[in-house]
């Protein structure tokens, strides 16, 4: 954009000298054809000048663009939900702490942190080992997964929700008892 913007201003410059050539040669023509001092015309080019100018600087300032916002489209959940599973960086920026949930194990319980979180590696559809059960549901404003190991005591539930068009987790829990 400054690019832009400094591109434009020169631009700006050589239109700017090209008008005061050209004010110039009237200015001596109109004193000449029309027998109007040249000091009366050089003053009435002047004001037609500073005009131009003026309106070259507030154009080129952005004063009088429009900015088009881009409309407020919900975010894609697939990729979303990709890069929360591939970076970690990025996970831990869609989740606001203290989320609901918790990790429980037959000796510790505690609610999530940033400090205690585990990241996120595997997206639920790629799990694909026997004995592992998965369910997943999704809307469009909500994703809950549900990862367990039948008659073992491990369970793993997390919801996503979109928040202001963005994704978020909002939900952990963790038990392996």
């Amino acid at each position: 954009m400054k690019a832009f913007k400094s591109d434009k201003i020169m631009l700006y410059c050589h239109v700017l000298k090209i008008c005061l050539t050209m004010a110039k040669v009237k200015a001596l023509i109109l004193s000449e054809k029309f027998h109007v001092p040249m000091k009366e015309t050089i003053l009435n080019m002047r004001s037609l000048l500073l005009f131009v100018i003026i309106s070259m600087l507030v154009s080129s300032c952005g004063i009088f663009e429009r900015t088009v916002e881009a409309p407020d489209v919900p975010e894609n959940f697939e990729e979303f939900y990709l890069r929360f599973h591939h970076d970690p960086d990025f996970q831990m920026t869609r989740i606001d702490f203290p989320i609901e949930g918790k990790y429980m194990d037959g000796h510790t319980e505690y609610e999530w942190n940033e400090q205690n979180w585990e990241v996120l590696k595997v997206p639920v559809w790629d799990i694909d080992q026997p004995g592992i059960e998965i369910d997943y549901d999704q809307t469009n404003t909500s994703f809950f997964q549900k990862i367990w190991v039948e008659n073992s005591g491990f369970l793993s539930e997390y919801r996503f929700e979109l928040i202001q068009n963005k994704w978020y987790l909002v939900y952990a829990l963790e038990q392996n008892l």
